[in-house]
């Protein structure tokens, strides 16, 4: 900014009242400078916009980090987690995870970003079957990241066509193990 205004210094403004510019005096018109100002400060500004370096769906989280990143869910999935991982180096800021189903507004969720080459944060939903996408937006508006997934529905997944399976009965004394743990 203080590039800008020392730029400006001994720049003359006028009305468009004012006869001819003076001698030995550079003049511009309020709109020119403003012009000038933006384009002197929008390359500081997209220098410090933050940036996505991990974006992941999971199940989970633990310890502040994706318990067990995937590409989608099924409906035995009650909730779906967005984490990403952003780099900060301007100002303190948010971003908002918007998440839709089906091409419909389904939530918002507004997040503190601080100065940070890592800030962790991650924001859920509960799911239901059908079309997702989950975005991560700057305060500008811009989208930095994006994640596109199907909420399958038990009946449709691939796993409801198996025939049910009977657990297995341990004998007296055994301990069986099946795909449902210990016995």
């Amino acid at each position: 900014m203080r590039s800008i205004l020392s730029s400006l210094k001994g720049l003359r403004f006028r009305t468009s009242s004012e006869a001819e510019p003076r001698k030995g005096r550079m003049t511009l018109t309020l709109a020119a400078a403003m012009l000038a100002a933006t384009a002197a400060w929008h390359p500081a500004q997209a220098a410090e916009m933050p940036e996505v370096s991990d974006f992941v769906l999971t199940r989970g989280m633990v310890e502040r980090e994706p318990s067990d990143p995937v590409d989608g869910f099924s409906s035995a999935d009650r909730r779906g987690f967005a984490f990403a991982r952003i780099k900060n180096a301007g100002e303190p800021t948010s971003v908002a995870f918007v998440w839709t189903r089906d091409k419909h507004h389904h939530a918002t969720i507004h997040m503190n970003i601080g100065t940070s080459p890592a800030w962790r944060t991650w924001s859920s939903v509960n799911l239901q079957p059908g079309l997702w996408n989950v975005q991560v937006v700057s305060e500008a508006g811009q989208v930095l990241g994006q994640k596109s997934f199907r909420v399958m529905d038990r009946s449709n997944s691939a796993i409801s066509q198996l025939p049910p399976r009977k657990p297995a009965t341990p004998e007296a004394g055994d301990g069986v193990e099946s795909r449902y743990g210990s016995q």
